[in-house]
């Protein structure tokens, strides 16, 4: 579109940027995937469950923490990107959650019940922990009480 010289464009609309503003001061974010055992080797936590989650958490305060869990002893082991972790942001409407980091983008929409759901995200995390392959289909996420 071609603009008279005298005329300015129209203002673009953008979302404020507050962090976790959308979450509260007592939820934090929880995004899981679920992996083979096997595809972990030696950093899976200890326990004998064929599959293993790993959980991407972010606290209220911005404190993003990767989790490895084996669900059927719930036995845990904090992985550490091997790449620094960077700044968090957190991109929020009455409706959505973007949130973006240098290791995981995602948006979730949330209902008027302020019910969670995953619409996208992409991690390198599986590069990160030598995990074979290219796509892994999350599990979900939610918010709540959760601990990092």
């Amino acid at each position: 579109m071609t603009l008279p010289a005298h005329s300015s464009p129209e203002p673009m609309l953008s979302c404020a940027i507050e962090p976790c503003a959308r979450i509260g001061l007592d939820e934090h974010l929880v995004i899981r995937w679920r992996v083979a055992r096997a595809a972990l080797g030696k950093t899976a936590p200890t326990g004998t469950s064929p599959i293993v989650h790993i959980e991407f958490r972010l606290s209220p305060a911005l404190e993003l923490a990767w989790v490895l869990i084996d669900p059927e002893h719930q036995t845990k082991r904090l992985i550490e990107p091997k790449a620094d972790p960077g700044p968090v942001q957190i991109i929020s409407s009455p409706t959505s959650i973007v949130v973006e980091s240098p290791h995981l983008c995602a948006h979730l929409c949330i209902s008027d019940q302020g019910v969670a759901e995953l619409v996208y995200v992409r991690t390198d995390i599986f590069a990160q922990l030598d995990i074979p392959g290219g796509r892994y289909e999350p599990m979900g996420c939610t918010l709540g009480a959760v601990g990092v």
